[in-house]
């Protein structure tokens, strides 16, 4: 929002308020003057804005700084010990200063002409973005005076004296009354209805639609005993109305939603002893006693945490909800509650209800951050209720009231149409302290944890904690607890990270720290955080405070794999904060060369650990808010399209998505212990590895159903699986992808179950049955066991097996008949059938397939060229099945055992028939637009299943031509922009000519997998629509070839375009190799790769003459492969972040204005210089200037940034000597 500043000549400037980030630095100094010394002293700006819990600038519409200002939560002075501040402050007057309603001003710049401006926007800006925060200090040496724009600002209240020595301090306060003053709640009249009905109207124009012009009369009017209106007013004008309710149907939303953590809504026994005490509500600047039963609600069990139940059907931990009236006129197929097997009657109340509920509010905008003000007198006039409720729609940001409430969790198969949020009036309670664990707190903490699953290790920790203050390793233990009016709603524990090397090097820390900045002694690892539900939004304070008191900037917590060891998983417990922390990336990591001796990484960041994601916050995030989204977002299918869509999601920092629903029949891949013989029996495309999704754990993040879809319902935006749940979305995703059918399909019955020795395997769930299958029934092993089974192959009477057949052209068939002959089945048995069809594996050419034949040929295995299937058939009383085939001469059969099929994928026929039946266009794929919308805007698609509509002319433009992961990216930033406002302002928009042009993708596609031989395969290709690798007439470049599969280097093959850069690799080998090195690559020009033409050019690369090729201009010759780019050169170009300087240095020479800066010093230079002007004439000295432009000037700017990349990431590098080494 804009804002207007003045300076003292009357001048104005239009200004907008935003938060500091770190390329404001170089501006911010400029603010810098004597006198910003004089009141902060020798400033380090950027230790400051990275240590500091808030920090703003004002610019202007240009992006120029006018004011800066950052704040700490403790005096940022010396002699002032920052974890017990408030000893020191007390002196200074009898107010109750706590960190929870205190922050101090670290640093104050701006343009001296609009200081006074600029300040009393900055401080404005900090009370309504931090409604908790009453007072603001700026704490000034003794001899130093306030400047007069301050005055009436800021008020002198104390002089006090160091902690530690003899200096003094000027203390002076800033109050929130000044700026954000706490609105006056009070009863509604009927008057009032002349400033609320344009205020509701603004809003919405339903209620005056639904119940006419006077409705807010008739409703104030209309008040009694059970239903309230309140109003805020400011400057006797009313600017809020709240409509409260005590007539609450407990029993129906106990029926749709887990509300036992908060007692039922009912009035029971709280299982504490009835203590009523006088307890302060602080108010601000006011204050006032009320006598109040203290009630805590219990800490909710394992199955209410954000990592979700361990179910078919494991909803959101934090679901949906619904108002009581809408929830009533639900219809049964709205609410489906089927699956927890429970009706309207299955909970009965015999207790009194202990809530009430919000039915209508309203606010000015302006005074949207105070409407918590409303809180209190509502539970003035409802004295006898504990709880208050409400409800919004799913489609509804949540807006700062709801920053108290606590959102419900449905019930299991339960969808309310709505969101549920509970409050405990003890939220209101205000006297939260933050204090280091003792003993006498133990007995608390069990009552508060005993729901835990681990409550047993955290009280274990807590008393070693009690007892050495240090683990057995020597490791520092620290425990606190929070207390709110004496009793204990919170503790945590942590320690210090002693592995913060392995931390940085593997896992993108650094999007949110400036690491340099930070000492090692300064980041602390969170192994338990209990919070009361009543105080959850009390959660990152807490944080604040543990950070504050142990002297630490950040936290970090891990969410171990579900297979992961006790040892690790043991030794966490499920933190109730975690949707607080931010889910941190995981980085792709170099492969070494084994010879790199004392110029390979520390053990640090070599050392092998278990997998595990990491969360993370650290100080400056701690007041910064996450925006909750609760629109019910479900993506059908666990395609790659679809685990990189909701990866996108999830990483987005400053979004929090509670509904995100994912429907696959297996649910999640990789949820086991991963077996890398079953991986290696389907092709990959390299992105989502067992690994990769360990350290994502989406699992923590989204709801699974382990079902089908078989129905779309357009009408009531729902969907049916084939196990019976109804699952209703705001926004549908399609990222089913094609799928291995069956080469026989009946029409009357399309869902008959096939006959069981037949086998179509789709992903590794049906590949585990299937080698399950042929090792009980083929090999006839007595006992099944993964474990075992490859440790003891080739498993007694393979050599007596009846015939296999796998009929395919495909990777993923020559995957599966690797791991039959690594079983020990011998080849004669089995009978690779390749169909007629075209060819389904583009990315292996002819020389690859050749090789492959050539060693199923040497296994004996039995190859049938373009025979194409026809029927199969069995013998009355008898086992004998046979298969029917048909090639270009003859039919023939053959007796089999066990049929697999890796035919032509195509569209999953239950998503077609859901897809059809719901009147989405098809055409032989779901057609959609190039915004991935299909006919209903709330409906999306993407992945190979897919296609663009014909009015776009782009048939060949299919996804499956593209990488999936970067669709998948892609498909997410759409629908951010949707949910996030800053990315929908900041995205340039296009022109109208350019709207309906088809996205363009740059990655590349990448398959690897185990071939028959053992061979370990990688392509990586560029995404084409046409593949024209082969097609000299079309295209012209440089074939690289070198070596043979068989070699101990292997076979290694790189296309370079006709800009030299790299666009085709292939590699195949024996041996494993660095795969993940070899993708990066790509696109990379050959000058980076040593200059590898250039080399070849000089004679210094051995050519082969047995390879020379046809193409013109190709060059094929023996590279020493594994040598050749393994070598250390190599290195950077495979770090994760090589990417990033490569764009940098494109920037840094395409900037025209730096590059004419030194145009100009470099022509003042040569022109200052005696004779210069006489030696050259005119146009020879531009020549000069242009040809020095060309070598000296963008050769230093490239040596800048590629040293500092090297002396950044010098962990991962360091082969390399920095400056002044040597």
């Amino acid at each position: 929002m804009s804002k207007t500043i003045l300076s003292p000549n009357g001048e104005s400037k239009v200004i907008t308020v935003r938060r500091t980030e770190s390329i404001d630095i170089p501006n911010i100094f400029k603010l810098i003057d004597q006198n910003t010394e004089k009141y902060f002293g020798k400033l380090n700006v950027f230790n400051f804005i990275e240590k500091a819990v808030f920090s703003i600038c004002l610019v202007d519409e240009d992006d120029e700084i006018y004011g800066h200002a950052t704040f700490f939560d403790f005096p940022n002075i010396d002699g002032v010990d920052p974890a017990s501040w408030e000893d020191w402050l007390s002196a200074a007057s009898e107010s109750s200063y706590t960190p929870l309603n205190t922050l101090f001003i670290g640093l104050f710049a701006s343009k001296k002409e609009y200081m006074r401006g600029c300040m009393r926007e900055i401080l404005h800006t900090m009370f309504i973005a931090v409604p908790d925060v009453h007072y603001c200090f700026l704490v000034l040496p003794e001899n130093v005076s306030l400047d007069n724009s301050f005055v009436n600002i800021f008020r002198n209240i104390a002089q006090l004296q160091q902690s530690v020595g003899d200096k003094y301090f000027s203390i002076f306060l800033s109050e929130r009354y000044m700026f954000e003053p706490m609105l006056h709640i009070r009863n509604a009249r009927v008057e009032d209805t002349d400033e609320l009905t344009p205020l509701f109207d603004s809003l919405n124009n339903t209620l005056q639609a639904v119940y006419g012009d006077y409705y807010l009369a008739e409703l104030i009017e209309s008040q009694n005993d059970e239903m309230q209106c309140i109003v805020a007013e400011v400057n006797d004008y009313a600017v809020g109305l709240m409509s409260i309710n005590s007539n609450v149907d407990v029993e129906f939303l106990n029926n749709s939603y887990d509300l036992e953590v908060f007692r039922s809504l009912e009035q029971k026994k709280t299982g504490f002893p009835n203590l009523t005490q006088k307890i302060a509500f602080s108010t601000g600047s006011a204050m006032f006693q009320k006598s109040e039963e203290f009630a805590f609600l219990p800490v909710p069990n394992n199955s209410l945490s954000s990592l979700g139940p361990e179910s078919d059907m494991a909803i959101s931990t934090e679901s949906s909800t619904e108002m009581v009236k809408q929830l009533r006129s639900c219809s049964a197929e709205d609410v489906d509650l089927h699956t927890d097997g429970r009706t309207s009657s299955d909970f009965k109340s015999d207790q009194k209800t202990n809530a009430f509920y919000i039915q209508l509010f309203a606010i000015n905008e302006k005074y949207q951050t105070r409407a918590e003000d409303f809180l209190m007198k509502a539970f003035e006039l409802f004295p006898d209720f504990d709880m208050c409720i409400i409800s919004i729609p799913h489609l509804v940001p949540e807006f700062p009231l709801l920053r108290l409430f606590v959102r419900a969790t449905p019930r299991k198969g339960c969808f309310p149409p709505q969101e549920l949020y509970v409050f405990h009036k003890s939220g209101l309670i205000k006297d939260i302290k933050v204090r280091k664990a003792c003993t006498s707190d133990f007995e608390n903490i069990w009552f508060l944890t005993k729901n835990i699953r681990q409550q047993e290790k955290l009280l274990d920790d807590l008393q070693q904690f009690n007892d050495y203050r240090r683990d057995k390793d020597g490791t520092d233990i620290m425990a606190y607890v929070a207390t709110v009016a004496d009793r204990l709603i919170g503790v945590a524990l942590l320690r210090n990270e002693e592995d913060i090397e392995y931390l940085r090097s593997h896992y993108n820390i650094e999007d949110y720290i400036f690491f340099n900045h930070h000492k090692q002694s300064e980041h602390a690892h969170l192994y338990h955080f209990i919070m009361n539900p009543a105080f959850k939004y009390l959660s990152k304070f807490f944080m604040r405070e543990i950070l504050r008191q142990s002297y630490k900037n950040c936290l970090y917590y891990p969410l171990f794999p579900l297979y992961a060891s006790r040892n690790f998983i043991g030794s966490h417990s499920i933190i109730t904060a975690l949707s607080d922390m931010i889910p941190v990336r995981y980085r792709r990591q170099i492969v070494y060369p084994p010879n790199l001796g004392i110029n390979a990484p520390s053990d640090q960041v070599l050392k092998e650990v278990p997998a595990f994601a990491l969360t993370h916050m650290n100080r400056k995030l701690a007041l910064e808010p996450k925006m909750t989204i609760n629109a019910r977002i479900v993506v059908v299918g666990a395609s790659t399209v679809g685990l990189s869509f909701l990866e996108t999601l999830i990483f987005c920092p400053h979004l929090n998505f509670n509904n995100i629903t994912l429907v696959s029949p297996h649910g999640l891949p990789a949820e086991s212990k991963p077996d890398p013989h079953l991986q290696n029996m389907m092709a990959s495309n390299f992105y989502y590895s067992p690994d990769h999704l360990a350290r994502t754990s989406l699992r923590s993040w989204v709801s699974v159903v382990k079902s089908k879809m078989t129905k779309i319902v357009r009408e009531k935006k729902h969907l049916i699986t084939s196990n019976g749940h109804t699952i209703p979305y705001d926004h549908l995703f399609l990222c089913c992808g094609l799928q291995y059918t069956s080469v026989v399909w009946d029409v009357k019955n399309p869902f008959a179950k096939q006959d069981r020795s037949f086998f179509v395997i789709n992903n590794l769930v049906d590949a585990a049955e299937a080698i399950k299958w042929v090792v009980l029934h083929v090999l006839c092993a007595p006992v099944w066991s993964p474990e075992n089974l490859w440790k003891h192959s080739p498993v007694p009477g393979s050599d007596k097996t009846g015939n296999i057949i796998i009929y395919g052209d495909t990777l993923d068939a020559y995957c599966f008949l690797q791991t039959m002959l690594e079983l020990g089945l011998s080849g004669k048995s089995i009978h690779l059938m390749i169909p007629t069809t075209e060819k389904v594996a583009p990315e292996v050419n002819d020389y690859i397939e050749e090789m492959i034949f050539s060693e199923l040929v040497n296994q004996n295995v039995q190859i049938h060229f373009n025979c194409d299937f026809v029927k199969w058939s069995t013998i009355e009383d008898s086992s004998s099945r046979y298969a029917y085939f048909h090639d270009r001469r003859k039919s023939f059969k053959i007796e089999y055992v066990v049929f697999f099929c890796y035919h032509t994928k195509k569209i999953d026929y239950s998503a077609f028939k859901a897809i059809n039946d719901a009147c989405l266009i098809v055409d032989h794929r779901i057609v959609i637009n190039n915004d991935f919308h299909t006919v209903d805007p709330n409906i999306w698609a993407a992945g190979t299943f897919t296609k663009y509509q014909r009015v776009l002319y782009s048939d060949n433009w299919v996804h499956s031509k593209f990488s999936s992961k970067e669709i998948g990216c892609t498909l997410a930033n759409k629908i951010l922009k949707i949910f996030n406002p800053v990315m929908h302002e900041n995205e340039t928009k296009n022109l109208e000519e350019d709207a309906e042009l088809v996205m363009a993708y740059t990655e590349p596609r990448i398959s690897s997998a185990l071939l028959p031989g053992g061979f370990h395969y990688l392509n990586v290709s560029k995404p084409a629509v046409i593949n024209e690798f082969y097609d000299s007439t079309v295209q012209t470049g440089y074939v690289l070839k070198t070596g043979k599969p068989t070699d101990p280097c292997g076979y290694f093959e790189v296309f370079l375009n006709r800009y030299k850069q790299v666009e085709t690799i292939i590699c195949l080998r024996k041996e494993p190799f660095a795969a993940s090195n070899f993708v990066e690559l790509y696109g990379v020009h050959e000058s980076i790769l040593n200059n590898m033409l250039q080399r070849y050019e000089e004679g210094l690369i051995r050519i082969s003459s047995d390879l020379i090729s046809a193409y013109a201009p190709t060059y094929k010759f023996y590279l020493p492969t594994k040598l050749f780019f393994m070598e250390p050169y190599c290195l950077p170009i495979y770090h994760d972040r090589f990417k990033d300087i490569r764009q940098e240095i494109r920037q840094v020479i395409l900037d025209e204005k730096a590059m004419c800066n030194i145009n100009a010093e470099l022509r003042e230079m040569l022109q200052d210089s005696d004779g210069v002007a006489e030696m050259f004439p005119k146009a020879d000295l531009s020549d000069l200037i242009d040809r020095y432009m060309q070598t000296n000037a963008p050769r230093r700017l490239v040596e800048h940034h590629v040293l500092a990349y090297l002396y950044y990431n010098y962990y991962h590098l360091p082969m390399f000597a920095k400056p002044g080494c040597i």
